[in-house]
C-alpha cells in the first residue's frame, strides 16, 4: 500500500488495520465529495433551467 509510507513507522500505536481503516475512510470521503459535487452541479442546472421556465 502506498499510503503506509506517509505514516511514521516509529509510532507504535499505528498498526496495519488502523492504516487500512484511515485509507478506507479517505476513499469514502473522496466518493462523498464527488457525489456532493455532482448534486451541486445538478442543482445549479435545475435552478438555471427553472429560471428560464419562469421568464
Amino acid at each position: 500500500m502506498t499510503t503506509a509510507s506517509t505514516v511514521t513507522t516509529t509510532d507504535p500505536v499505528m498498526d496495519v488495520d488502523q492504516i487500512r481503516h484511515v485509507f478506507d475512510n479517505s476513499q469514502h470521503l473522496h466518493k462523498m465529495q464527488k457525489c456532493v459535487k455532482q448534486m451541486k452541479d445538478m442543482y445549479q442546472q435545475y435552478s438555471s433551467s427553472d429560471d428560464e421556465l419562469m421568464a
